[in-house]
């Protein structure tokens, strides 16, 4: 078949994937050929070349696939023609004509908002008086309720942060190494 007989709209056996089935072509493609619908289940395939189309469909092999399609079990369902009143109950089993109105629940006061790990870390320290190792840090910021942990390794967080700081801020930082590994205020 040519380019030059295809025709929009027009149906045609066409050779799909080893099989030739029976489509319509809808619309040119932007990078030649066609877009078809293939009329047994309805999805569109790309002709690329005319030499897929193989002839033209009479109008009884047309009929023949509508003939032979099932509906899907969508177009089974039947339609709702009339809804059911709405009704609601109460707890004893009174109908209610409108909803009942939900009860106020009382919404607690939001927790005081939490501390970062080096102003915990500084408060435990304080209260400590004493040079701690920052797992002994971090044990005691979580046992006080302090600072909510993330990540597997509080303690090395901890000791990061406070080597930064200490370098950062020099003499002005809070803390200062007491001996290896355990840190205390100034």
């Amino acid at each position: 078949m040519n380019t030059s007989e295809v025709r929009l709209g027009q149906c045609y056996f066409a050779k799909l994937s080893e099989r030739s089935t029976q489509v319509r072509i809808e619309r040119t493609s932007p990078g030649g050929g066609w877009i078809a619908r293939v009329l047994s289940h309805g999805k569109h395939a790309k002709i690329k070349n005319a030499a897929q189309l193989l002839r033209h469909c009479d109008e009884d092999e047309i009929a023949a696939v509508v003939r032979g399609l099932e509906p899907n079990r969508r177009s089974l369902i039947e339609p709702v023609t009339e809804l059911p009143p709405f009704a609601f109950e109460n707890k004893d089993g009174e109908i209610l004509a409108t909803p009942p109105t939900p009860k106020r629940i009382k919404i607690a006061e939001p927790p005081p908002e939490s501390m970062s790990l080096l102003d915990a870390a500084a408060y435990v320290l304080k209260s400590a008086k004493k040079a701690l190792s920052t797992r002994e840090i971090v044990a005691a910021i979580i046992q006080q309720r302090l600072w909510n942990p993330s990540g597997a390794t509080p303690w090395a967080t901890l000791n990061a942060a406070l080597n930064r700081d200490m370098q950062a801020n020099g003499t002005k930082s809070r803390f200062v190494k007491a001996e290896r590994g355990k840190y205390s205020l100034r």
